[in-house]
């Protein structure tokens, strides 16, 4: 569809998809049965519809069995099985998705390039970018409220950046990491000043340490993704 990249989020692919006028699936499937959507649905695409087809393994020629499960044998309530417990039989039918493709909406997913938005729209600086020394999490966005009382309004104005797991578990998961976001900004600019100093100063030693950096990344990387290597060989056989 002209217009969407796989740089769009779930929310731009489907307001795109609504504004085109394209059928959601299920109206899709019952139409080509020539029947009406029996079900209750606003016909209208959603964010997490988007979501679903992106991680569906059927578009790469793959057939995906235990999807879900049950309880146990008494409850039957339905729960939805993590990736590492399905089964994935590969190359059962013809892809309409490349590999190439899929493996750039996953690259895509885990970058922070777009940030997040909160309900009003606004994107912070470095949103996605931080994480919590301690428990490794990410940090996350969050306001003080400067108008106490119920009269009057409430007003945000004081941003700040707080581990998310203390923010929802509190201090017996994670300490608090309270940064105003003026002061975690004013770090990430002399950091940013420093290294161009170093440049400006002996580019061939800035070189140097950037290509030892990113040497040391990759072997770290590598390590990690032999060893994912080995454990999916094991679980195959």
């Amino acid at each position: 569809m002209r217009g969407i990249s796989v740089r769009h989020s779930p929310h731009h692919i489907a307001d795109k998809l609504n504004e085109d006028g394209v059928p959601i699936p299920s109206d899709y499937y019952y139409a080509k049965l020539g029947k009406p959507n029996p079900r209750r649905t606003r016909h209208m695409w959603s964010p997490e519809t988007v979501r679903q087809i992106l991680h569906n393994y059927t578009y790469l020629g793959h057939l995906v069995q235990l999807r879900t499960r049950t309880v146990s044998y008494k409850n039957h309530k339905v729960i939805k099985n993590d990736e590492d417990d399905m089964i994935v039989v590969k190359n059962t039918h013809e892809p309409i998705v490349s590999q190439e493709l899929w493996d750039r909406v996953r690259e895509m997913e885990q970058s922070v390039s777009q940030g997040k938005r909160n309900s009003s729209g606004y994107v912070a600086n470095l949103s996605g970018l931080i994480y919590c020394q301690d428990c490794g999490n990410k940090v996350r966005l969050a306001w003080n409220n400067t108008t106490n009382g119920s009269k009057k309004p409430r007003k945000y104005l004081r941003h700040n950046y707080n581990c998310t797991s203390y923010m929802k578990f509190g201090k017996r998961y994670c300490p608090s990491h309270y940064i105003k976001t003026q002061d975690m900004d004013a770090i990430v600019l002399e950091d940013i000043r420093s290294l161009a100093q170093l440049v400006v100063e002996d580019e061939e030693k800035a070189k140097a340490e950037f290509l030892a950096r990113k040497a040391k990344h990759h072997e770290e990387q590598y390590s990690v993704d032999t060893k994912k290597l080995t454990e999916g060989r094991y679980r195959l056989q």
